[in-house]
């Protein structure tokens, strides 16, 4: 087998139950409705009906398009709330769309259509005239168009996109890809050793992009939240790098590639990774 489908039979073969299912979708933190999302969904549903019929706020809309969704799965119910905002021009929404088409829930499955759609958003989000604010979102565009490719076993395409995502500083594309280049997928020594740098490397920005974020944050609660939930990654990331008893060499590489992305040197990493994904030693 080479590496190559060595990678994406491990993809498959650990995301195969929940490859669509919508509770392992990446989480859009579109919408600031925290308050309500203490009360269980039978009671914030109509809390964000009463919300959005008399406001017309497209955010509740969003949230109550996502509980339909996601936690009850009636999709139908989805669907009226979803045609307001894309009657509105609501950027967010074509996320939803693109999902329901993704892991056909009220469309018919269609991941061509679900990737169109995510395509021509994140087009939109860079068009902006300041599209780093649209970071968030953007990288949830990339990291879904990953997974597309990532189910079609579309190597090239999925690597691709998870870089997109993980250059906006995405946590969640640096787990994923700290889990695609796990240990575990290869016994084969010559190409272990750098496998091991790279899960460590993505381990260990998933947990400076948490920290990142916290200075982006305003909310003292919020930034205190964001911070314990760093100080946790961490603390996990240094455990289970110590258990892998890196040799010196493999340290001082997992160090460099860490540092040169933070410095913007990004073509390091991606060509390590590719240089594992190709099977080279």
């Amino acid at each position: 087998m080479t590496t190559e489908s060595q990678i994406a039979a491990r993809i498959l073969s650990d995301q195969e139950v929940e490859a669509y299912d919508l509770d392992s979708l990446p989480v859009q933190a579109s919408i600031d409705l925290n308050n309500l999302y203490d009360l269980p969904p039978e009671l914030r549903e109509p809390v964000l009906i009463s919300m959005a019929e008399q406001s017309g706020d497209l955010a509740c809309m969003l949230a109550l398009t996502d509980l339909y969704l996601i936690e009850k799965d009636q999709p139908e119910l989805a669907k009226p709330w979803l045609d307001k905002m894309l009657a509105q021009d609501y950027l967010p929404a074509y996320a939803s769309e693109a999902q329901m088409y993704m892991f056909g829930k009220y469309y018919q499955q269609d991941l061509d259509k679900a990737i169109t759609l995510f395509e021509r958003l994140a087009e939109r989000y860079i068009a902006a005239e300041d599209y780093q604010q649209y970071a968030a979102p953007l990288a949830f565009c990339y990291l879904s168009l990953a997974q597309i490719y990532q189910a079609q076993q579309n190597i090239a395409m999925m690597m691709m996109h998870y870089f997109n995502a993980l250059q906006l500083s995405d946590s969640e594309t640096a787990d994923h890809l700290a889990n695609i280049f796990h240990p575990e997928i290869d016994v084969d020594p010559a190409s272990k050793s750098l496998l091991v740098v790279l899960h460590c490397v993505f381990l260990t920005l998933a947990a400076d992009f948490i920290h990142q974020r916290c200075d982006a944050v305003d909310d003292d609660q919020q930034r205190n939240i964001m911070l314990l939930n760093y100080v946790a990654k961490k603390g996990e990331t240094l455990e289970t790098i110590a258990s892998y008893e890196l040799t010196a060499k493999q340290s001082q590489q997992a160090d460099a590639l860490v540092k040169a992305w933070h410095d913007g040197d990004h073509q390091l990493l991606i060509e390590a990774a590719m240089k594992y994904v190709n099977g080279a030693s």
